[in-house]
């Protein structure tokens, strides 16, 4: 269970975050419809052109991943805003440090947790979070 029983933060600075998810949310999905266009383009011309064509859209392909990653990233922040587990680690239900907020908004586990979880692989799931 969550560690605390106060809301980790005011329902005003809960709005100011969701319009900033929101709004960010919105800009990805439009960068990521972008780079699904220039995937998408047809290659034509020489063999050059071909391999210049590939290297574009490999490029594309890696950073539509990744904005797919922060979109991912910026859903789940907004579950949690809207299930009252936003600031807390999904994991050992600790308050996440505002510095660790701040540098990364969408983070979902402590320093301590997101290292144990990225040294032995595991996913994040509902049934290892202290929320399930």
């Amino acid at each position: 269970m969550r560690q605390g029983t106060e809301p980790r933060f005011s329902p005003h600075k809960m709005e100011a975050l969701r319009c900033v998810f929101l709004e960010r949310r919105e800009i990805l999905q439009s960068q990521v419809r972008v780079n699904k266009t220039a995937i998408s383009r047809e290659t034509g011309g020489d063999v050059g052109d071909a391999a210049q064509n590939n290297l574009e859209t490999e490029v594309a392909a890696t950073v539509a991943q990744m904005r797919l990653g922060t979109l991912e990233q910026i859903e789940s922040a907004l579950t949690r805003i809207d299930n009252g587990t936003y600031g807390f680690c999904g994991t050992c239900g600790r308050t996440l440090p505002s510095t660790r907020l701040e540098a990364m908004p969408f983070a979902e586990r402590c320093r301590d947790c997101q290292e144990r979880q990225e040294q032995t692989g595991e996913q994040h799931s509902s049934s290892s979070s202290v929320y399930a």
